[in-house]
């Protein structure tokens, strides 16, 4: 009798978020049955997947809220708040106790013809060769606004910041440096510092197939890994272009193996690797540092319960050493490029850092306020006004992009006033939070959807081509009949069935908290630990996203997905060192 109900309250909450029709009754009916078998089947997981449930609903109700909100009044909006969570809810335990039935059953097969030495060189080969393929066709890279701006600084036409990872744009500098002493020539310069990054992504992602096949002793996990690194697009054009996203990201990667390695085997080679590792993953993007110290309190936590002392010893080392570089070091570095600036150019002032992300995210959902004419008093409308004037929020507010409204900020406020004024800020975020929840919702959900809704497409997956510069890094008489091929072929794997899954950053992060709540349902704590960072990442993205339609921000989360499904559902242990 229960699961009647439990099936009919599930296919009325799919219908009300899919915002399909309710007398459509025979696809309705074969919806019901289906359901109704599916619930029938007891899982013995069920009961303990409540969270995991409760997130997911709270995810699709956050996500199309206005479906099941706009055009509803009455009865029939009561109706749909009730059933919709109830429903969602249901059919999400019992989806996820049945995911949960097949991972405890599975059997991973020992296949291994191939040595783990020779598994390294095979897909350095493969996953090199491939970038390099494109690369050329795309000679002599590809160019983002971000890189420009990096470019620009370690030529010394700018003063140096850490808006972009300074790390980061000292890389650029060295390699630039090094390259223009072999060939004046810009182009091929460009070309070099890519190979450089290329290939030793190539190596790294190298390192990450041989780890699974380690970890699996499996050739089919190995040689989807392969392909993975080496053929889906977004893994191919970001990794051929100067990106600090595609250098973070294979930190990122990396360092779920090292703390994988550390925690299986602390010798002094894992636990030197592991710091190198973590300064590296801290200093390639600004949030990765957010993340290490939010993972070094985790673990801290976890060392009372599970004696984690050695991994807790290092990632306190590793934060003290990578908080050195990013503090005195950065800011030695800093006042003694721009020194210099300042000396070459007299007539042009250092700018100094206005206002930071952290600020105008909220100030995101206040211009949503200001957007919908919400009816606000004197000193709100004054307070506004003192950062960016009405009708410029007006004409800049973009839903899912939060530039537009940073630039004005910065060009209308001065320094002082965003040093002065925060404690007046946030009570005015507060007071208009209160008055106006919705648009602060709207806002939210705007700027968040496609990180967290499954099945959701990012429209923009990667950059293909050169920013306009002045320095005349650009194509040079490129085959454009042959590139369009080649961008077209790699833009429609995200139309392939099943593939596609894998441009949903919503549903990439669902397979990684699946992932982690089985394994701390299985109190499998080393694997937990090692992925727990990744989770860090995209509560920060969640909190800090800058903007909506941007694939880049989530992809260290999505190019790990493979070292996702091998830490949860491989329990073998792993450790250094060839059998073969």
């Amino acid at each position: 009798m229960f699961n009647i109900l439990y099936s009919a309250l599930s296919v009325l909450s799919l219908l009300f978020l899919s915002g399909s029709e309710l007398n459509n009754y025979p696809t309705n009916i074969i919806l019901f049955i289906v359901i109704f078998i599916f619930i029938n089947k007891m899982h013995k997981y069920k009961k303990n997947t409540a969270l995991l449930s409760l997130i997911l609903t709270f995810f699709l109700l956050l996500g199309k809220y206005k479906i099941y909100l706009d055009d509803s009044s009455g009865l029939m909006l009561a109706i749909k708040l009730i059933i919709t969570p109830i429903g969602t809810y249901i059919l999400s335990q019992h989806l996820f106790g049945y995911v949960f039935d097949i991972l405890d059953n599975k059997k991973i097969k020992n296949i291994t013809p191939i040595s783990y030495k020779l598994s390294f060189i095979i897909a350095f080969l493969v996953i090199c060769f491939s970038w390099l393929a494109v690369l050329i066709i795309k000679y002599p890279g590809i160019i983002y606004p971000d890189t420009l701006n990096q470019i620009i600084q370690s030529f010394g036409d700018r003063p140096l910041n850490n808006m972009n990872p300074l790390f980061h744009t000292l890389l650029i500098k060295v390699f630039y440096n090094i390259s223009l002493s072999f060939t004046k020539d810009i182009n091929i310069a460009t070309f070099i510092v890519s190979l450089i990054q290329l290939v030793f992504c190539s190596f790294i992602y190298a390192y990450i197939c041989k780890y699974i096949y380690k970890r699996t002793n499996n050739i089919y996990f190995y040689v989807a890994t392969l392909i993975f690194y080496g053929y889906i697009s977004y893994n191919v054009f970001y990794n051929i272009s100067i990106s600090k996203d595609a250098m973070y990201t294979v930190f990122t990667a990396l360092f779920i193996c090292m703390i994988d390695n550390l925690c299986n085997e602390p010798s002094n080679k894992n636990i030197i690797l592991f710091v190198i590792t973590g300064i590296l993953y801290s200093l390639l993007r600004n949030n990765g540092f957010y993340s290490l110290i939010v993972v070094t309190f985790v673990i801290i936590v976890l060392c009372i319960k599970f004696n984690f002392k050695k991994l807790t010893i290092t990632m306190i080392l590793t934060l003290i050493l990578t908080s050195v570089i990013r503090g005195p070091i950065y800011s030695a570095i800093i006042v003694s490029s721009n020194k210099q600036y300042v000396e070459n150019n007299p007539n042009i002032k250092s700018p100094s850092f206005v206002g930071s992300f952290l600020f105008v995210v909220p100030f995101q959902q206040i211009a949503n306020v200001v957007v919908h004419d919400r009816e606000l008093n004197e000193k709100e409308e004054w307070l506004i006004e003192e950062y960016i004037p009405f009708e410029q929020i007006k004409e800049v507010y973009n839903p899912i992009l939060i530039d537009p409204l940073y630039s004005e900020i910065e060009k209308y406020c001065k320094p002082t006033r965003l040093n002065i004024a925060k404690i007046e800020y946030f009570k005015l975020w507060v007071e208009l939070f209160l008055k106006y929840p919705l648009d602060y919702l709207e806002a939210y959900v705007n700027m968040n959807k496609y990180y967290f809704y499954p099945n959701k497409y990012i429209e923009n997956i990667y950059y293909t081509s050169i920013y306009p510069n002045e320095y005349g890094i650009k194509y040079i008489d490129n085959n454009e009949t042959l590139i369009n091929k080649i961008e077209t072929s790699y833009s429609n794997q995200k139309k392939i069935p099943l593939v596609s899954s894998l441009f949903s950053p919503g549903t990439v992060v669902f397979i990684l908290l699946i992932c982690l709540y089985y394994c701390l349902l299985k109190k499998n704590k080393t694997t937990f630990v090692s992925m727990f960072h990744l989770l860090v990442n995209f509560l920060i993205l969640m909190a800090f996203v800058p903007l909506n339609d941007e694939f880049r921000y989530i992809y260290p989360v999505v190019a790990c997905l493979p070292l996702i499904i091998t830490q949860a559902i491989s329990n073998n242990e792993y450790k250094e060192g060839d059998v073969k």
